[in-house]
């Protein structure tokens, strides 16, 4: 029988260290949050006969084998799980898609269950709570391969609806996840109606969708190039002066890498990459060196290498959110 494979983001990587994922309120962060707390309570609501296969020995990105994994399993869908980490006043979640392909029923109906727990951000191809994306690799080799891929993030545990309704209705979540991966539940009252479907009326959301912040958007052109107006537009999102300089930068592969004029070397840190670094979860010395770019690279999710291209992948990124309003 086919499977529906469903994957515990982050965890254990090839050599040996561990990547608990975002942490924010949820300390113990997303691996442990999905392995330990959401994958029990999904299992409790199982109906028999199910076709779900639950998978958290490892980092799958980082072992490169998610295609090889739905071979093992003999899945034709897969499902990844995890929550975001920003600001405290970023909600909501969202799901994300290969950007060529349109939402599936599937994508929408669990799309629907992150609407009513917290709230949804992003919209892709006119659906709201999709995220069209090219740069991440589970996406990109399950698009190649021909298996149907999602990564749901639940919400945000940076902030404090969100992250109470993850750990304090996480058997409700979980209940609602696995009506839509395994076509129903073992819930007596949320099967009803005759074949096990559920008739459960939605549940109302925890907290109002999240909106975007019209006064932080920006106008940039999403060209991969981090010069004076993509520093301008930062300074504005991070509420730091607005003067499009990133003042008192070593020189080093990433402040070289930087356009037109926007970097002033010299001894010290700058007031924005500070605010920057403590956003993305690196050490705040404002000073833009490979660390940060790392950081701020698993943070948007694109390829984590310390590298500042010329144009950039994390860039492009960062500008799509500066202008949506929701970096």
């Amino acid at each position: 029988m086919a499977k529906h494979l469903v994957i515990a983001g982050h965890g254990m990587q090839r050599n040996k260290t561990f990547d608990p994922g975002a942490t924010g309120l949820i300390t113990k962060g997303e691996h442990r949050y999905v392995s330990d707390d959401l994958f029990p309570a999904m299992k409790k609501f199982l109906p028999k006969n199910h076709n779900v296969v639950f998978f958290n020995k490892y980092k799958v990105s980082n072992y490169g084998d998610i295609v090889a994994l739905a071979k093992q399993y003999n899945a034709t869908q897969i499902t990844e799980i995890h929550y975001d980490a920003a600001s405290a006043s970023a909600s909501g979640g969202h799901v994300i898609i290969y950007s060529g392909y349109s939402p599936d029923k599937t994508d929408l109906a669990l799309r629907d269950v992150i609407k009513r727990m917290v709230g949804v951000r992003y919209s892709h191809k006119g659906n709201e709570g999709i995220s069209g994306r090219n740069n991440l690799f589970n996406v990109n080799q399950t698009a190649n391969a021909g298996i149907t891929y999602r990564l749901l993030e639940l919400g945000f545990g940076t902030n404090k609806n969100d992250a109470k309704v993850l750990t304090e209705n996480v058997e409700e979540y979980a209940k609602e996840l696995i009506k839509v991966i395994a076509g129903s539940s073992n819930d007596k009252k949320a099967n009803k109606q005759s074949g096990g479907t559920s008739t459960v009326k939605p549940s109302k959301p925890k907290v109002k969708p999240t909106t975007t912040n019209n006064a932080s958007k920006a106008n940039l052109t999403v060209d991969g190039k981090w010069g004076k107006s993509t520093t301008r537009a930062l300074q504005k999102a991070l509420n730091t002066p607005v003067d499009g300089i990133i003042s008192k930068q070593p020189r080093n592969s990433v402040s070289q890498s930087l356009y037109g004029g926007t970097v002033q070397f010299g001894s010290g840190s700058s007031n924005v990459i500070v605010a920057l670094q403590r956003k993305v979860g690196a050490n705040a010395d404002g000073k833009l060196g490979p660390a940060t770019v790392r950081a701020l690279q698993k943070y948007l999710g694109t390829v984590q290498d310390g590298v500042l291209s010329r144009p950039s992948l994390v860039v492009k990124e960062m500008q799509r959110r500066l202008n949506a309003g929701t970096f």
